[in-house]
């Protein structure tokens, strides 16, 4: 994990201390074009594993139920947490201009399904499985965007969180350990109903909604099938967190929008969130989908680790 966290950190900085909006722009498209070639890689190492294409109706089903267990968990974690801390604070509203300036350059919801597949048909056309080296490059570029990505969200966090009061301090550092630790404990409890262990679930779930960077990551260390079955469950993560959000945010406690996303409150959900919840809880969103991205790496390893 050493070669991730110095790529991570060599984004980091710049993000944090340069203020172009060219810097950002720049960084977004990097993020694009490595996690669309990512992908791309993916989907023709699929196609060169028949073991795994048997499997793939099972699989795909499995990844379902790991999303869904991991979005609802994290919801019901945050749920505690709120009703504990009173969430009696008053969030400060957020100009809309911040509301766009703060979306990161991420994929919409069925892009990376679409270039899965073109991916899986490049692979049966050419039968030819890419080099884990070239995976390996494209993630170091990923990395040090999101890096660089997440040194500018950061930054608006500090920005708007000067005066709070201390309930609000407790709630912004209790919603990512929520949001985490409600992914790995119901992704754990829905193994009793697959033909994986909890361990495996709690791997599959450990991205947190980061599918481009969770499947190769997964099959570095654990092997494609597993991989696949990662990429599948975050990128399903997406698709009920689109779900679960407006229907949370009807609740008296509007915040409960931030939890099911995981990585992408930051970005592809972003919207949804607003919309939903109020732009006042923009602030959440962001920090949720920073800690995440920064602890989704740590959490893959050490999971790995521990498997037998």
């Amino acid at each position: 994990m050493a070669w991730y966290y110095l790529n991570f950190f060599l984004g980091l900085f710049p993000g944090l201390l340069i203020r172009s909006p060219r810097t950002r722009r720049i960084a977004e498209r990097m993020s694009l074009s490595a996690g669309a070639l990512l992908i791309l890689l993916f989907g023709m190492q699929l196609t060169t594993n028949e073991l795994l294409m048997e499997s793939m109706l099972g699989d795909t089903l499995a990844a379902l139920l790991i999303a869904t267990a991991a979005a609802s968990g994290s919801i019901l974690l945050t749920y505690a947490l709120v009703v504990v801390v009173g969430a009696r604070f008053k969030p400060q509203p957020v100009p809309a201009a911040e509301v766009t300036a703060t979306q990161s350059g991420r994929f919409g919801i069925a892009a990376p399904m679409m270039l899965l597949v073109v991916g899986m048909i490049l692979g049966y056309i050419l039968e030819l499985s890419p080099s884990l080296g070239v995976m390996r490059v494209a993630l170091c570029v990923l990395i040090f965007a999101v890096g660089v990505q997440i040194g500018t969200e950061l930054r608006t966090v500090r920005r708007r969180t000067g005066g709070v009061r201390p309930g609000s301090v407790v709630l912004l550092v209790g919603l990512p350990i929520c949001v985490i630790l409600g992914t790995l404990l119901f992704s754990s409890l829905i193994a009793g109903l697959l033909p994986f262990s909890r361990l495996e679930c709690m791997l599959c779930a450990a991205p947190l909604g980061w599918q481009t960077l969770g499947g190769p990551l997964i099959m570095e260390q654990q092997g494609i099938r597993l991989g696949n079955l990662g990429f599948l469950a975050n990128l399903f993560r997406d698709l009920v967190s689109l779900v679960l959000i407006p229907l949370v945010s009807r609740s008296k406690h509007k915040i409960l929008g931030v939890a099911p996303g995981g990585v992408s409150t930051m970005d592809i959900l972003l919207p949804v969130i607003t919309t939903s919840s109020g732009r006042e809880y923009l602030i959440h969103a962001i920090w949720v989908g920073a800690c995440c991205s920064f602890w989704a790496p740590i959490l893959i390893h050490l999971l790995s680790k521990a498997m037998p």
